[in-house]
């Protein structure tokens, strides 16, 4: 992670086992509503890049999978995520989405949308760090840390 690039074979396991633990505790230091730096809204509450995320995948070609996970267009959003950065869980919070159930009904899901945003939030940190290194390798093997099972697909 911190080199912005993937090592395989036994070094790379190893890495990635003191890597999750060292994320583990960075996470577990802000969990729940700890902030973190935006170059351009300033501190935002680090799920907020999970948002971003989700958002990003919607503008992207998965408007309608967009609309119906988070019950927003994915530009409308956009819109409550930069005009009000500090209460987009409040305003999407009642919306009729696969979120909202989910957060409603798993107690967990915060966790792991903050897990998620976290890493999506380092993807702009570390220099070399590239999109498709947080989807394969950083974000499942943190979610493993905090004993989400994910698996490399």
């Amino acid at each position: 992670m911190k080199q912005g690039k993937a090592i395989a074979g036994l070094e790379g396991a190893r890495r990635a086992l003191i890597q999750a633990e060292e994320e583990y505790e960075a996470i577990s230091r802000l969990y729940p509503d700890g902030k973190v730096r935006h170059e351009i809204w300033g501190d935002v509450p680090v799920w907020w890049f999970y948002y971003d995320w989700i958002q990003d995948r919607g503008v992207v070609g998965l408007k309608n999978t967009h609309l119906q996970y988070v019950g927003l267009d994915p530009m409308e959003i956009w819109k409550v995520m930069t005009e009000d950065p500090d209460n987009v869980r409040n305003k999407i919070k009642d919306l009729n989405g696969i979120d909202q159930f989910v957060t409603k009904n798993w107690d967990y899901w915060h966790l792991m949308k903050f897990v998620a945003g976290y890493e999506r939030w380092k993807l702009h940190e570390v220099k070399g760090m590239h999109e498709i290194l947080t989807i394969n390798y950083t974000i499942p093997q943190t979610s493993r840390a905090f004993g989400y099972p994910t698996y490399f697909v």
